[in-house]
């Protein structure tokens, strides 16, 4: 049989990612700090509304936690270094994207193909028991996987944008060990 492949997340895009969530998080603390009320023009005015005050400045300190969250999760998955594909002769294990199934046997999976969406390129799975996997997931992802299906996209949606490496490049590879497990799963 081949080789497993193996894709880790790229320190390099997880310090870009990580930089980005440091840079939200420090917009949004600027804005919670900020007092509007001595401004100009519309914020001005609205700032005077407490309601609006109140809600504004718990919306931004929302923002500014769950950023710096963001960028802790990023900076530990970057020191770590997450394998976020892992494709071998029992199956492949999915956990490119926070709505990923993680391990899919492969007689479980029916095709293989890319799929290009919105200057993004994908490599999506069919699944015999797709809605098995559903099931097994929480509501909020489960409705993550039904906007991607309504855009024409597979619920098995695997991207390697964290990893830097392009899914045109492993697809021949993944393809034929695929192959390979159906072949072995026919001849049994």
């Amino acid at each position: 049989m081949n080789e497993p492949i193996i894709v880790k997340q790229s320190l390099s895009g997880n310090i870009l990612y990580a930089l980005g969530a440091l840079i939200m998080s420090s917009l949004s603390l600027c804005l919670v700090i900020l007092n509007f009320s001595q401004m100009e023009g519309i914020l001005g005015l609205l700032s005077q509304n407490i309601i609006f005050y109140v809600l504004s400045k718990s919306i931004m300190a929302f923002g500014f936690l769950f950023f710096l969250y963001c960028f802790f999760i990023i900076i530990k998955k970057a020191i770590l270094g997450n394998n976020i594909l892992i494709v071998d002769e029992k199956g492949i294990t999915d956990n490119s994207s926070i709505i990923a199934f993680g391990f899919i046997p492969w007689a479980d999976i029916d095709k293989i193909y890319i799929e290009s969406f919105m200057g993004n390129d994908f490599i999506e799975l069919v699944l015999n028991n797709e809605d098995y996997y559903i099931k097994k997931i929480n509501g909020i992802k489960r409705k993550a996987i039904s906007t991607n299906k309504k855009m024409g996209l597979q619920a098995v949606c695997i991207t390697l944008n964290s990893s830097g490496i392009s899914p045109y490049m492993l697809f021949p590879k993944i393809k034929r060990i695929f192959q390979q497990a159906k072949k072995m799963e026919i001849d049994t």
